[in-house]
């Protein structure tokens, strides 16, 4: 048996009555164990494993399509991640840093001001290690169907899936 209490505050009153009278007829029966605890929301190896083994079947394809580049894991990681949307403001402080690294220094608060909003308005990549159990799993989905969608110059790569058993690991079942 398993009971699963969203957190609403109208779902609070029906959620106890339902673990009170498992619990009463649990008791007639005998010894019983009860588990309280947090849904897991973390991703899992099994789930990174599965992302990571869709940039391997698609590293020939990127390769064919742009030839000039040199496609490492991590650039189809980063390419795709950028083309799917899965992107992030940048903050002040790696605005500020931006601003630092480029070497150029501003001639006075204008132009200070000036390449601070340039930067601020720029985005960054999310990295893997921020994404929840269901952004990984909706990445994935996301990334079969954009392998499988032509445009522009980007034929279709219809090898590029994960199978059933990748599909269970990806998606927690044993």
């Amino acid at each position: 048996m398993k009971l699963t209490f969203s957190g609403e505050q109208e779902d609070k009153k029906n959620f106890c009555n339902q673990v009170y009278f498992e619990a009463v007829s649990l008791c007639d029966k005998g010894a019983f164990e009860v588990e309280f605890k947090k849904p897991d929301k973390k991703k899992t190896v099994d789930q990174l494993r599965g992302v990571y083994k869709l940039f391997q079947l698609s590293a020939p394809h990127f390769q064919r399509w742009k030839p000039k580049e040199n496609w490492t894991l991590d650039k189809i990681k980063e390419f795709v991640k950028s083309e799917l949307g899965y992107t992030r403001q940048i903050t002040p402080f790696e605005a500020a840093m931006m601003i630092k690294l480029s070497g150029k220094k501003p001639v006075d608060n204008t132009e200070r001001k000036n390449m601070y909003d340039f930067y601020l308005n720029g985005k960054v990549n999310i990295s893997f290690a921020d994404f929840t159990k269901e952004q990984l799993y909706n990445f994935t989905k996301e990334y079969e169907v954009w392998a499988l969608t032509a445009r522009d110059d980007k034929p279709i790569w219809d090898d590029v899936f994960l199978d059933d058993g990748d599909k269970k690991d990806l998606y927690g079942f044993k």
